[in-house]
């Protein structure tokens, strides 16, 4: 039951993601104008366009996703004593989103939306998608801990276990931003087919939001390769941590497959969606591969010495 309220939040928060991407690739962000909270000026449009309908519907969600988070933090606050772990990832579950909510403000007041394409935009998206896995990542380390009673984060160590898998991560914020970049790119600068879009990557004459659009599938491969590599050269007799292994294994190669054909279709809304949720689902099941990865192992080194 107390699980299954974190496992809630995640998830909604997940959903929250994936409007966020509609919003972006349909062009919507301006849909409310430059007002923020209000909708053009409104609490509730009264007579909207498919523009406002769509961007309004995000706000309402990640209204949601806010107070869902604050709900859950001050659950665990209850439920557990001072001191635990769950209470500090409380209040970075609050935190991310709270940054969240002010990065979402700030690029609509900015007008930093719609067909905006200074640098100031890239690097706020970047940040954005930054934090957001910040957000996604406290939240499921706070499912884990919940789950299976954790008191303590890895530590991360040259030489242990779980270090390659933490370099994967660090890689995999990296990939990350340079998504949400790309993303961007397709969305303000549309190809009509694929040798049309090949050929503007390589122009120098291109802006330089399609022109970085071809380091993404690059650090893609790199670094999804490296995890899966991580992930399969661990060694363990513990069946959970072997699904989980193999999970991480299977979403690599899997999404390697999606963003092919995200790129082969000319990056549709909906391919970019599933190519989105995709990211997501690699990201935190790298997570708890590499939780629980410190948790077995450590569990060993315990035995051995007692």
């Amino acid at each position: 039951m107390k699980n299954s309220i974190g496992v809630g939040v995640l998830v909604w928060n997940l959903l929250v993601i994936l409007w966020g991407a509609v919003v972006r690739a349909t062009g919507s962000g301006a849909g409310c104008g430059e007002h923020w909270p209000l909708c053009n000026g409104e609490i509730v449009p009264l007579s909207p366009g498919i523009e406002t309908v769509i961007e309004f519907g995000h706000r309402v969600t990640s209204g949601f996703a806010f107070i869902f988070v604050v709900a859950y933090a001050i659950f665990l606050f209850r439920r557990y004593p001072q001191g635990n772990l769950l209470r500090k990832l409380a209040i970075s579950n609050v935190s991310f989103i709270v940054i969240e909510a002010l990065i979402g403000a700030g690029l609509v007041i900015l007008g930093l939306v719609d067909q905006d394409t200074s640098h100031l935009r890239v690097w706020v998206i970047g940040l954005h998608l930054i934090n957001t896995l910040l957000l996604i990542l406290s939240l499921t380390v706070s499912c884990f801990a919940e789950a299976t009673h954790l008191q303590r984060l890895p530590l991360i160590r040259r030489g242990s276990a779980g270090f390659g898998l933490f370099i994967g991560l660090l890689g995999m914020i990296i990939l990350g931003a340079s998504g949400a970049i790309t993303a961007l790119g397709d969305t303000l600068f549309p190809s009509e087919s694929l040798m049309e879009g090949v050929a503007q990557d390589f122009d120098q004459g291109s802006h330089f939001l399609v022109q970085l659009r071809v380091f993404h599938p690059l650090l893609a491969v790199m670094i999804g390769g490296w995890i899966a590599w991580q992930a399969f050269l661990i060694e363990t007799s513990d069946l959970s941590l072997k699904r989980i292994r193999l999970t991480v294994i299977s979403l690599v190669f899997s999404g390697w497959l999606i963003g092919g054909m995200n790129w082969l279709l000319l990056a549709p809304v909906w391919m970019q969606m599933i190519h989105l949720l995709w990211a997501n689902l690699i990201w935190i099941s790298t997570i708890i591969l590499f939780l629980k990865v410190d948790q077995v192992f450590s569990h060993k080194e315990t035995k051995s010495i007692v």
